[in-house]
């Protein structure tokens, strides 16, 4: 620190990467951490929405593979149209789907740049925002059951 205001930064380069920390104690809650990334990785969020999106269809596809192929080593095979399988196919399918969450998701991050654009101050709706982006991630990630999109998300 610096200064009585409770101010800092460093910056170094690493692996050609460049990184910068500023720590502030001023208008700070204590312990507060605040990450502010480049602008131009907000491109890579429509990108990763994108590749969640083609990956959350195939969700239930896999299981249904899955669950057979388990119920066969087991002894069990099913053929596939038994009202057993459908029924479990069915019910997976209704609890991992994630498209309202892509659909919020959109719409919040669409939000976020309008807000990002404007001359207006913007914290506390970012804030906002902020929030519900990590719940909409969280949800997709527990309810889709695809290490892909869990990795996607983190």
């Amino acid at each position: 620190m610096k200064s009585m205001t409770g101010f800092g930064r460093g910056e170094s380069v690493a692996g050609g990467w460049r990184f910068a920390i500023e720590l502030s104690s001023v208008n700070r809650k204590q312990g507060e951490i605040v990450v502010t990334l480049p602008r131009e990785w907000h491109s890579h969020e429509a990108a990763l929405h994108k590749k969640i999106a083609v990956l959350a269809p195939k969700v239930t596809t896999h299981h249904r593979e899955s669950l057979r192929r388990r119920l066969a080593e087991a002894g069990l095979p099913l053929p596939l149209d038994d009202d057993r399988l459908l029924r479990e196919i069915a019910l997976f399918a209704e609890r991992c789907d994630i498209s309202e969450e892509l659909a919020r998701l959109a719409s919040h991050l669409d939000q976020c740049a309008t807000a990002l654009r404007g001359t207006e101050p913007a914290g506390r709706p970012l804030d906002f925002l902020c929030q519900e982006l990590h719940r909409e991630l969280n949800t997709m990630a527990s309810k889709a059951s695809d290490a892909g999109i869990a990795h996607l998300v983190v």
